[in-house]
């Protein structure tokens, strides 16, 4: 004599999505946001008589409008992790980098690459709304699992002539999967 018994098992794995730009570290959420700052410094184009370096110096000025050294950039580390598939990120802004005198300057001027450009590149940044998404490749299972870190430099492009001021302005990163 014999008898049987079946079960089915139903096992559900859930879909985990973390993504970070700066400070923090997996699996850990992170309510900082981090500050690139920079400063261009003006080169006033002399007249031929060479500049003395420090403060309070007179320098023959041409007249023309100086330029603007771009500073070194600033290294972020960034940071993705999924079991969902493929990765789409995307830059968004809501306006260009304002001061407090009015004035912009546009949010294209900051650039961003990546120490991992094939595998996690950094996304363009738009004057306004959201910008073109990248994808980020996965790492294991038939590219389902994702787990990539790299360091994105964020670098000022100096637009001609800007007024002196403090400006100010936030990107917003966002990972998307399927």
């Amino acid at each position: 004599m014999s008898a049987s018994a079946r079960l089915d098992f139903v096992i559900t794995i859930g879909k985990f999505l973390f993504f970070r730009v700066g400070t923090g570290s997996y699996p850990h959420t992170n309510p900082t946001i981090d500050t690139v700052s920079a400063t261009l410094t003006p080169q006033v184009p002399p007249t031929g008589a060479i500049s003395v370096p420090g403060n309070a110096q007179s320098v023959a000025w041409s007249g023309a409008a100086p330029t603007f050294v771009s500073p070194a950039p600033v290294s972020l580390p960034v940071e993705v992790q999924s079991n969902t598939g493929p990765i789409r990120i995307t830059a968004g802004v809501t306006g260009p980098l304002s001061s407090l005198e009015g004035q912009n300057i546009p949010m294209s001027s900051v650039q961003i690459t990546s120490s991992n450009p094939t595998d996690f590149p950094a996304p363009p940044v738009p004057n306004t709304g959201t910008g073109t998404s990248v994808q980020v490749t996965g790492t294991a299972f038939s590219g389902l699992v994702t787990n990539r870190t790299a360091s994105w430099n964020f670098a000022i492009t100096p637009v001609a002539a800007p007024v002196a001021g403090q400006y100010t302005g936030r990107i917003t990163f966002t990972a998307t999967t399927p």
